[in-house]
């Protein structure tokens, strides 16, 4: 849930360390100064904080889910259509 609000809401693109590991991975650039750390922090802070509101981040995720299954169906059924 992390990993997809970092990237989808502030554009830092994150990693799970593994399986039920409460671990995130970054990597940072080689060349980061106070301003990319605040911004990280930052951008964190927010997610973090948005993952503890009802229902949050995963009234998001599951309202992504229905649109992408929707939008397949459709582009199935104009395929069927047109052939």
């Amino acid at each position: 849930m992390v990993v997809t609000q970092m990237l989808s809401k502030h554009r830092i693109l994150t990693q799970v360390a593994g399986h039920a590991m409460d671990v995130l991975k970054i990597l940072p650039p080689l060349i980061i100064g106070e301003k990319e750390i605040a911004l990280f922090v930052n951008a964190l802070d927010s997610v973090l904080t948005e993952c503890r509101k009802f229902p949050g981040p995963m009234w998001e995720l599951g309202n992504n889910f229905v649109r992408a299954a929707l939008s397949s169906r459709r582009a199935a059924q104009r395929r069927a259509v047109s052939v």
